[in-house]
């Protein structure tokens, strides 16, 4: 649906309603919440390339991001 392209800003606002809009349930399946944090780390990595003051954090919260992804097919795994 998306790519790895820096999007416009419009584009962007776009993605981030549909990530908001999308979040899963707190007992939906483990794959559906990874595939969520991978969706959000891909977007954070998105918003960090536009060459903000606060790239870094962003960086960061993008790779805190994968890191929960990784937990919850770990848990879907168990």
């Amino acid at each position: 649906m998306f790519t790895d392209t820096i999007p416009t800003s419009r584009s962007l606002l776009r993605e981030m309603c549909h990530l908001l809009n999308n979040q899963p349930a707190p007992d939906a399946p483990n794959v559906v919440k990874a595939d969520w944090y991978d969706e959000k780390a891909r977007v954070l990595d998105l918003i960090a390339a536009t060459d903000r003051p606060d790239a870094a954090f962003i960086s960061e919260r993008a790779d805190r991001a994968r890191e929960m992804a990784a937990e919850c097919r770990e848990a879907g795994e168990q």
